[in-house]
C-alpha cells in the first residue's frame, strides 16, 4: 500500500512539472511581450525556440533565453485592433467640432447693431464649419488609429492567480495531524 502511495505521489509530481513546463499558444515566430524577474521593463521579442520550460527569443539580431521561472508576465501579440473611442469617432467628432468652433466663433464675433449678421448667426456658421471639420477628422481617426492587441499567456499554471509555491505542510485535523502537499496547477 505504501509503495503504491509513493508511486502515485511521484507520478503526480512529474505530471505537475510537465504541465507547468508547457506554454500554450507559443510557437517559433510568435511576437511576444515579456517581463522578467530581473527587469520589470516590458520587452517585445520574437520567439525563436521553445524547449521544455525554456524559451529562446530574438530581437534585432541578438538572442536571449529565459525559463518560465524567470518570467513574471508573457503576452502574445494577436494583431492590431481599433479602440472603442476610435470606432465611435464619426459620432462624437462632429459634435465636439461643432461645440468648440461654434463657441469660439460666437465669442469672437462683434456685437454691433449696425450689421446684418448677428452674433448668433456667426456662432451657428462656426458650429456648422466645426461639425464638417470634425466629420472629416473622424474619417482619419477611424482609418488611422489602431493599437496592438495582447493576450496574456498562463505561465506554469493560471495567469489569473499568482503562482503557488509547492510545499508540504502539517496541519491539525479531527483525528490527529494531517500531512498535505500544496501545488498550483
Amino acid at each position: 500500500m505504501r509503495r503504491s502511495f509513493l508511486a502515485v505521489s511521484v507520478l503526480s509530481l512529474c505530471v505537475a512539472q510537465s504541465i507547468a513546463a508547457q506554454i500554450p499558444g507559443i510557437a517559433p515566430g510568435t511576437k511576444v511581450r515579456v517581463t522578467t524577474r530581473d527587469s520589470l521593463q516590458r520587452r517585445v521579442l520574437i520567439v525563436d525556440d521553445v524547449r521544455g520550460d525554456t524559451i529562446r527569443f530574438r530581437h534585432a539580431g541578438s538572442q536571449s533565453s529565459a525559463t518560465t521561472a524567470q518570467l513574471t508576465q508573457l503576452d502574445v501579440w494577436r494583431g492590431k485592433t481599433r479602440p472603442a473611442w476610435a470606432k465611435w469617432a464619426p459620432l462624437w467628432a462632429p459634435v465636439a467640432g461643432a461645440a468648440v468652433v461654434g463657441a469660439w466663433a460666437y465669442s469672437a464675433a462683434n456685437d454691433d447693431d449696425d450689421t446684418i449678421i448677428t452674433r448668433e448667426d456667426v456662432g451657428l456658421a462656426g458650429a456648422v464649419l466645426g461639425a464638417a471639420i470634425g466629420a472629416v477628422a473622424s474619417i482619419g481617426v477611424v482609418v488611422g488609429v489602431k493599437v496592438d492587441k495582447w493576450e496574456p499567456v498562463p505561465i506554469g499554471g493560471s495567469s489569473a492567480h499568482p503562482a503557488v509555491e509547492r510545499s508540504v505542510f502539517v496541519a491539525p485535523s479531527s483525528r490527529g495531524v494531517r500531512l498535505g502537499f500544496r501545488a498550483g496547477f
